[in-house]
């Protein structure tokens, strides 16, 4: 099951709830950030390219979700989308 499309059919919004959903999906160490660390870091259309190639070779399970390719297409993070809107001031 594609955990992301899942998340957004349960609407699932916060990303601290994202991040525990989907590491328990993966199988990620909480300590490590999560998966929606590891695409930040990755890149969302590095992501999207990569789940696109699997779905070409394993079917729809792979296909990316909307969220994903809107987020690929404007070069946005997750932590950027749904972080909380703090910001450290400059020291």
């Amino acid at each position: 099951m594609n955990f992301f499309i899942f998340a957004e059919k349960m609407l699932v919004t916060q990303k601290v709830t994202k991040t525990q959903l989907l590491s328990l999906g993966f199988g990620f160490a909480p300590y490590t950030g999560g998966p929606l660390s590891w695409i930040d870091m990755l890149g969302a259309k590095r992501f999207v390219d990569m789940m696109k190639a699997l779905e070409k070779k394993h079917g729809a399970r792979f296909k990316p979700a909307k969220l994903l390719v809107e987020m690929a297409a404007k070069g946005d993070t997750f932590y950027r989308r749904f972080g909380t809107g703090k910001t450290k001031a400059a020291a």
